[in-house]
């Protein structure tokens, strides 16, 4: 099972690690932020994409950390990646902060 780590973890990995934003479209859209340089990975289309991100640790964000970043997040671990969620989620990443990016409409 992968593990959760905070927003503050996460933004100290992310020069090693792979940040990908897996929130559904209506929320990612309604925010219209992202973390800078976070890759974009429909949560539908994780069990297809999810060989796009071998070779290096990723970290999954949500809304809020629960169940589409955890469930994406286990599903690349049951494939050999280092995989992490970001508790709390990118609720938690502005909450505490860190710098968000405007997010781009494309998938």
């Amino acid at each position: 099972m992968p593990h959760s780590i905070t927003p503050l973890e996460a933004a100290r990995m992310m020069e090693t690690a792979t940040i990908i934003d897996v929130r559904k479209e209506p929320a990612r859209n309604e925010s219209g932020l992202t973390i800078p340089g976070a890759a974009r990975l429909l949560p539908s289309d994780a069990a297809k994409r999810w060989r796009e991100f071998e070779g290096k640790p990723v970290i999954l964000f949500c809304v809020h950390g629960h169940e589409i970043s955890q469930s994406a997040s286990a599903l690349f671990a049951e494939n050999g990646i280092d995989a992490h969620y970001m508790a709390g989620g990118f609720e938690a990443w502005r909450a505490a902060g860190l710098p968000v990016a405007k997010a781009d409409s494309a998938t």
